[in-house]
């Protein structure tokens, strides 16, 4: 759209998509099933109109925002299918809200609490929505961990950190049930094999839920 118009527009949009549907020859709905939606969490503050014109100025406010921007991020890219099948979930606004609320996720207490309300709710849950709440927890607890990414290739995850700490993670080596390496490259990184008997993404979970638990022992 932005060959069209440097702003967000309702009508253009409109356009554009009669377009697409006209040059593939497809219905609206076999279009959306090609898109995968991903979640947009916000976080609304009310103000008054005497207020916006002042919270530029503000310095608590200014603080909070710097402190958002430089909340730490973590990409966690992995080969598994990981969604909520519209067979699951029929509702759209549904799948969104829940979308949502996995994206916030802390803690397995957190994990646990929308496991439980998805299958009184929904029924039993597809492995794709088991995957999309444990990656939710692994992302969480990579943050904590000052972890840049995971990434997976094939039956290895590599973990790479903002700072390698051998001591802790040596620590983690000692008690995770599988293969660990700390490799010392230009980009060094941590290599993650779980047993082949093991479920992969509890197994990469526990390593860094333990390394959680040895940094706060050594603080």
């Amino acid at each position: 759209f932005l060959d069209h118009a440097t702003t967000g527009d309702g009508q253009l949009s409109a356009i554009q998509l009669l377009a697409v549907i006209k040059d593939t020859g497809k219905t609206l709905k076999e279009l959306a099933d090609e898109m995968e939606v991903y979640p947009q969490v916000l976080i609304n503050v009310q103000v008054s109109k005497f207020g916006k014109a002042q919270f530029p100025k503000d310095k608590e406010v200014q603080n909070a925002i710097k402190k958002v921007e430089e909340k730490p991020e973590c990409t966690v890219t992995l080969e598994y299918n990981a969604f909520i099948p519209e067979k699951y979930v029929s509702f759209s606004s549904q799948r969104m809200g829940l979308y949502k609320r996995i994206a916030l996720i802390q803690n397995d207490y957190d994990r646990l609490d929308i496991l439980d309300e998805m299958i009184d709710r929904y029924g039993d849950m597809p492995k794709p929505v088991e995957n999309l709440l444990m990656i939710a927890l692994i992302r969480a607890n990579a943050l904590k961990c000052k972890i840049n990414s995971i990434t997976q290739d094939g039956g290895e995850f590599k973990i790479t950190p903002n700072h390698i700490d051998i001591d802790i993670w040596s620590d983690v080596e000692e008690n995770f049930d599988g293969k660990m390496k700390i490799i010392l490259s230009s980009k060094p990184y941590i290599s993650v094999r779980p047993n082949k008997n093991a479920d992969a993404l509890k197994s990469l979970n526990r390593a860094l839920e333990k390394y959680v638990e040895f940094e706060e022992k050594n603080k």
